[in-house]
């Protein structure tokens, strides 16, 4: 269930690392860290690494400090 319109939490793509495919998708809150997360891959019949896939702005890291 999508939460509701708040501007705090954003999807995101979950790509197994079993190179099957498979994908989740999760709301996480923009500040979280990158997600990393070992969960049932249904092709691979396993657990697996999923890592997100897409790139998205972290809010409050300070990566892009000189």
């Amino acid at each position: 269930m999508a939460p509701k319109s708040g501007h705090s939490y954003t999807a995101i793509k979950l790509v197994s690392q079993a190179l099957t495919g498979a994908t989740k998708t999760m709301y996480v809150k923009k500040t979280a860290p990158r997600v990393q997360l070992v969960k049932y891959d249904p092709i691979a019949n396993r657990h697996c690494l999923f890592i997100e896939d897409n790139k998205r702005k972290i809010r409050g890291s300070a990566t892009n400090s000189k």
